[in-house]
C-alpha cells in the first residue's frame, strides 16, 4: 500500500483526492510564490513605462518655463564670441532641459544673475552642454540646441534627446513613429515618438513603486477574503461552513485543515 492511500485512510474519497493534491503540490506552491513575484515586478516594470509614454503624449503647450539662464561665451577663453542660453520647462510627468549656444550677431546683449552651470544639475550639463566638457566643439557661426526630456512618475525615469543644429534636427534615444499620424503632427518641442533611454535608479525606484502597488492589488483581496471567513468560522478554501466541527478537524468539503490545526496528513498515524 502506498504511503498517500495510507495516509488518506479514514476520509471521503473527495477529501482523498484533496491529501494527494496537498502533498504533491507543496513545491510547486513555492514555485507560484516566486512566479507571482515575478509577474508583479513585470507588472511594476510595464506600469512605469507606459505612465512614462503617457506623459511624454502630452502637449507642451501645457508646460511652464522656469529658471531662464544666459552667459556671455566672450568671459571665457577658448569658447569664441556669443551667448550660452539654458531653461527649464515641466509639467506632470515631463521635463524638459534645454541648452543652446549663439553666436555674438544674433544677440548683442543677454545676460542673467545666474549662469546656466548655476542651474543645471552635472548629468543634464553633460548631456544638454556638451561643449563646456569639450566632448563636442564650440561652434563658430549660427546655433546649436540641444534638449533632453525626462518622463516617468514619481520620479522621471525615460528619456529623449533631441540635437538642433541649424534646420535639421537629430533625435537620439527615441522609438521614432513617422507612420503614425498622431507623432507626424506634433510641435516643436514634443517628441515624434516615444522616450527608450532609461534613467537607472529612477527607473528602478519607479518599478519598485508601482511593483508594490500591484502586490497590494494582488495580496489584500485574499487576505481579506481569508479574514472574513476564519471570522466567519467558514473554512478559507472553499468558505465551507465549520461550525459545530471539532478544532482540528478538516474541512469536510475540502480536506483543508482548519487555521488552527496541522496539516491534514500529519493528524493520522499510518496504522500498521
Amino acid at each position: 500500500m502506498s504511503e498517500s492511500s495510507s495516509e488518506s485512510r479514514g476520509f471521503p474519497p473527495e477529501v482523498q483526492v484533496r491529501l494527494v493534491l496537498d502533498s504533491s503540490t507543496m513545491v510547486p506552491a513555492r514555485r507560484r510564490t516566486i512566479l507571482i513575484g515575478l509577474a508583479v515586478i513585470a507588472l511594476g516594470a510595464a506600469t512605469t513605462i507606459g505612465i512614462a509614454w503617457g506623459a511624454s503624449l502630452q502637449s507642451a503647450q501645457r508646460m511652464t518655463y522656469s529658471d531662464s539662464t544666459w552667459r556671455s561665451r566672450d568671459r571665457v577663453p577658448g569658447e569664441g564670441h556669443g551667448f550660452i542660453h539654458a531653461y527649464l520647462t515641466s509639467t506632470f510627468g515631463w521635463r524638459m532641459t534645454s541648452a543652446a549656444t549663439l553666436t555674438a550677431d544674433r544677440y548683442s546683449d543677454a545676460t542673467t544673475a545666474m549662469a546656466p552651470e548655476q542651474v543645471l544639475s552635472e548629468r543634464e550639463l553633460a548631456m544638454v552642454m556638451p561643449w563646456l566638457s569639450g566632448s563636442r566643439p564650440w561652434p563658430t557661426y549660427g546655433y546649436e540646441i540641444f534638449c533632453v526630456h525626462e518622463f516617468g512618475w514619481p520620479l522621471r525615469c525615460l528619456y529623449a534627446r533631441s540635437i538642433n543644429v541649424g534646420d535639421s534636427i537629430e533625435y537620439k534615444r527615441l522609438w521614432k513613429l513617422p507612420g503614425v499620424r498622431f507623432f507626424s503632427l506634433r510641435g516643436r518641442d514634443e517628441l515624434p515618438g516615444l522616450p527608450k533611454g532609461i534613467i537607472g535608479a529612477e527607473f528602478a525606484w519607479d518599478v519598485a513603486v508601482w511593483s508594490g502597488v500591484w502586490w497590494v492589488i494582488v495580496w489584500v483581496p485574499g487576505r481579506l477574503r481569508s479574514w472574513w471567513r476564519r471570522r466567519g468560522a467558514r473554512c478559507v478554501a472553499c468558505a465551507y461552513d465549520l461550525r459545530g466541527l471539532p478544532t482540528n478537524s478538516p474541512c469536510p468539503e475540502c480536506g483543508r485543515a482548519t487555521p488552527n490545526s496541522p496539516p491534514i496528513s500529519s493528524q493520522h498515524t499510518i496504522p500498521p
